[in-house]
């Protein structure tokens, strides 16, 4: 799925990494730990995953049903525990992720003038 998407998942030593190109460069959206948490995107990584507003509007609205992720995610942190986690709320961040990835680069359409 996420390869068809020219994505890459990094295998770390301890858990992995959803990445994606930008410019010459892989930028982490997603980093997952096994033992402890999954990251979210901040509004402050936007610019270095060529992400808009709007595609992170639409990822904070896809977020909204992860209990803490909008607190989180408001006081600037990035880590959000297993223990706070279901199965379904980790399917959520993971298609939330992908989706604003989907976002890169996307200009809003221009309005008639």
């Amino acid at each position: 799925m996420w390869s068809k998407q020219g994505l890459v998942v990094y295998w770390g030593t301890v858990g992995f990494s959803l990445r994606t190109k930008v410019g010459e460069k892989l930028q982490t959206v997603i980093e997952a730990y096994p033992e402890w948490a999954v990251s979210l995107v901040r509004q402050r990584d936007l610019e270095k995953l060529a992400v808009t507003e709007a595609a992170y509007t639409k990822y904070g609205e896809l977020l909204a049903s992860v209990p803490h992720a909008k607190e989180l995610l408001s006081s600037g942190k990035k880590y959000i525990k297993h223990n706070w986690l279901t199965a379904e709320n980790l399917a959520t961040i993971l298609q939330a992720s992908t989706e604003l990835i989907q976002g890169q680069g996307e200009q809003p359409p221009e309005r008639d003038k």
